[in-house]
C-alpha cells in the first residue's frame, strides 16, 4: 500500500495538469453608435449657449458701497472679462446684443432703469462708452462683428447711478438681455 501511495503522489501532478480547466463560454460583439450634431451657437462668459437657451448669466453690475447721500456713482458690467461680457460664437455668426427691461423701470425719474430696496428707488443708466456719453436704452442693441475665428469679442457696458437722499440699504434690479444670431 505504501508503494501504491507513493505512486499516487508522484502521478498526481501529472494527472492534474492533464485535465486543464478551460472555461467554456461564448462572446457577443456589436457596435456603439456615436454622433454629435454641431449647431451654430455662442459661448457667453465661458458658458455654452445654444439657440433658445435661457437663464444664461451675462454678468453683474455692482456700484459698490456708497454713502446714502451720493449724487452720482459709476459702475461697469463685469462678465467673463474684467470689464464686459465675453462672447465667442461659431464661425459665420454675426450676433446682436439687445438690452431688455429692468424690474423697476417705471419708477425711474432721472435714469433709464431703477433699483429698489422694496420701497425706495435709485435710478441708473447704461452706456456703451467709458465716458458715459452714449446711452443705451431698453431695446437698444450692440452689434458684434461676424465671427471668423476662435477669438472672443467683448461687449462693454458702463453705468451711472444717480443718488438722492436715500434710505441706506441694498438696492437691486435685474435687466433682461438677449444675444441673437
Amino acid at each position: 500500500m505504501e508503494l501504491y501511495m507513493k505512486r499516487f503522489y508522484l502521478m498526481m501532478p501529472l494527472l492534474l495538469t492533464s485535465f486543464s480547466w478551460q472555461a467554456s463560454g461564448a462572446s457577443v460583439s456589436g457596435t456603439i453608435d456615436v454622433s454629435i450634431n454641431l449647431v451654430q451657437g455662442c459661448v457667453i462668459n465661458g458658458n455654452n449657449a445654444v439657440d433658445a437657451a435661457s437663464g444664461v448669466g451675462f454678468g453683474s453690475l455692482a456700484f459698490g458701497d456708497v454713502p446714502a447721500i451720493f449724487s452720482e456713482q459709476d459702475g461697469v458690467v463685469n462678465g467673463g472679462s474684467a470689464t464686459g461680457i465675453e462672447v465667442l460664437c461659431s464661425n459665420g455668426v454675426t450676433p446682436t446684443f439687445t438690452l431688455g427691461t429692468g424690474l423697476y423701470d417705471a419708477s425711474a425719474t432721472v435714469g433709464t432703469y431703477a433699483m429698489s430696496n422694496g420701497a425706495q428707488f435709485i435710478d441708473y443708466t447704461l452706456f456703451t462708452d467709458s465716458d458715459r456719453s452714449t446711452q443705451i436704452i431698453q431695446g437698444g442693441t450692440v452689434a458684434l462683428s461676424e465671427f471668423t475665428s476662435a477669438t472672443s469679442q467683448t461687449i462693454e457696458l458702463f453705468a451711472k447711478a444717480y443718488g438722492t437722499s436715500s434710505i441706506a440699504g441694498t438696492y437691486s434690479d435685474t435687466i433682461s438681455v438677449t444675444l441673437s444670431w
